[in-house]
């Protein structure tokens, strides 16, 4: 999960009861996250803004890990398989 928009805060500003404070590790941009959502928010770390572009970065890194050399997994299938 994102952080919501929502929870965007400007820097200073006091933290709630029973908040967490997150900052979006992509923009910078600081969040009061009620104690319920904060484990998941944790999960990215990254807020509902830069999402288009952290689902972007993840893109390439999945498809530079499953590449081999020169050759991604798809391609060795399809030789082994004869397609």
């Amino acid at each position: 999960m994102y952080i919501p928009t929502k929870y965007f805060v400007e820097k200073g500003t006091e933290l709630p009861e029973g908040s967490t404070a997150l900052t979006c590790k992509l923009c910078g941009g600081n969040y009061h996250v009620p104690g319920n959502d904060t484990e998941v928010c944790t999960e990215t770390s990254v807020c509902e803004y830069c999402k288009e572009t952290h689902e972007k970065q993840q893109a390439e890194r999945n498809l530079a890990d499953n590449k081999i050399g020169d050759t991604t997994t798809s391609d060795l299938v399809s030789k082994a398989t004869g397609q």
